[in-house]
């Protein structure tokens, strides 16, 4: 087994995102690695937490990594997989309700955890691995955490618009079902979600992607979450931001409003839908001090009006939070995708540029390139490394070592060019 790659955790973004997209990578290539200063620039002295925890000992076991000296606080982790050693009692045969056969297995965070940034951590894994596309079954995953957790993806935003997106792109379609919505504001409740995925078959490689035409904007939906006795003030405050800043017929928005059954827990998502079929989003878990119902929803409407304006504004195929969902995507994919990632304001002279990837996403692409030899070209582009399901990827000859500065790794045949 080579060297493990090592990865200091404190690197750009310097917090969960580092760790779950290298042990995603690494259960499902075989490529070890070596983590220091774990989730580094966080507050708090960085290291693993419960729910970062759950999902490292499920890849662990996923990919034959021992893990028994894995903890919480902990900030170094060693992560080498070992095909001989995987947990074959990880997935068990489970029938569902219509008789489809299938394979399960669950995560349980035991905290209100992010479900959706742990689904991020282990979908490439049950999508590409040989050890759930063998038997050709769907898997059933179940996740116990959060569903609208602050700063993370929610389920909401999950649903409408990183499904829909990931089947544009050639995902077989992903189904997921609430079971129960888990809040980290007022008061820690944790939820269910329980998803449906259908592995890529075996010896199969995931084909690049082009996601470059947006199209005009056709419609908005908003789903709200706040106490039953606010649903008439959100709808009516809504619908009129809605209309008026996005010039909107009514007939073009919908609303769908859910009791929070708590006067702390406010939730609002919009999501545009476009000419082509474009899902592009903006959300806020509402994380203030609540001292007015009718304040708080005022300042709800406005920042996600706002920030969904911006957002369509900069002309990209997807939006912010999405590009960094789809970099390893790219990375794995044969051949050359591109995304339009739409135009900014450049610093100088008003002038549109193009716009610049976040701090998550360009933490995303540096990950990709120090594990898989990637290389983003900036602008949404790259060329991927055309896994195929079942390959034994790690023992790709690697020529030369890399270098702390993020070398990129080259193939027997030569330096993988983007």
């Amino acid at each position: 087994m080579s060297c493990p790659v090592h990865l200091d955790g404190r690197s750009l973004e310097g917090g969960g995102q580092l760790l779950r997209i290298a042990l995603g990578i690494s259960a499902l290539t075989s490529i070890p690695v070596h983590i220091t200063d774990i989730r580094g620039n966080r507050a708090g002295g960085g290291g693993l937490k419960g729910q970062h925890l759950a999902v490292v000992k499920w890849l662990a076991k996923a990919c034959g990594v021992d893990a028994s000296n894995m903890m919480k606080k902990s900030k170094t982790l060693t992560f080498k997989p070992d095909a001989e050693s995987i947990d074959a009692s990880l997935f068990t045969n489970y029938t569902l309700p219509d008789g489809t056969e299938c394979l399960h297995t669950k995560i349980n965070m035991e905290s209100p955890g992010s479900i959706g940034l742990a689904f991020q951590a282990v979908l490439p894994y049950v999508l590409f691995s040989s050890h759930t596309t063998c038997p050709r079954l769907p898997v059933r995953l179940s996740f116990y955490g959060g569903t609208n957790v602050s700063f993370s993806l929610s389920h909401d935003y999950v649903v409408q618009v990183l499904l829909p997106t990931l089947s544009r792109i050639g995902i077989p379609p992903i189904t997921a079902n609430l079971g129960k919505r888990g809040w980290s504001t007022g008061g820690a409740q944790i939820g269910s979600v329980m998803f449906i995925i259908q592995p890529i078959t075996l010896g199969a490689s995931f084909p690049a992607f082009q996601l470059v035409e947006r199209g005009e904007l056709k419609s908005i939906h908003a789903t709200a979450i706040l106490p039953k006795s606010s649903h008439a003030e959100m709808g009516s405050k809504l619908t009129d931001a809605v209309t008026r800043r996005f010039g909107l017929d009514a007939s073009h928005f919908t609303l769908q409003l859910e009791a929070s059954y708590h006067s702390k827990r406010l939730y609002l998502v919009l999501v545009a839908t476009t000419s082509t079929d474009c899902k592009l989003g903006r959300d806020w878990l509402y994380d203030r001090k609540i001292t007015s119902l009718s304040v708080a929803i005022a300042e709800l409407v406005a920042r996600v009006t706002s920030d969904l304006v911006v957002e369509l504004a900069g002309s990209g195929r997807v939006d912010e939070y999405m590009r960094d969902q789809l970099v390893i995507f790219q990375a794995l994919a044969r051949g050359r995708s591109k995304i339009d990632v739409g135009r900014g304001e450049a610093a100088k002279e008003g002038r549109k540029s193009i716009r610049r990837p976040s701090l998550h996403a360009r933490t995303a692409e540096w990950v990709v390139e120090r594990l898989l030899g990637t290389r983003s070209d900036g602008g949404g582009g790259g060329e991927g490394v055309g896994f195929v399901v079942g390959e034994p990827f790690g023992e790709r000859k690697r020529v030369g070592q890399d270098d702390e500065n993020g070398g990129a790794l080259e193939e027997k045949m030569g330096k993988l060019h983007v």
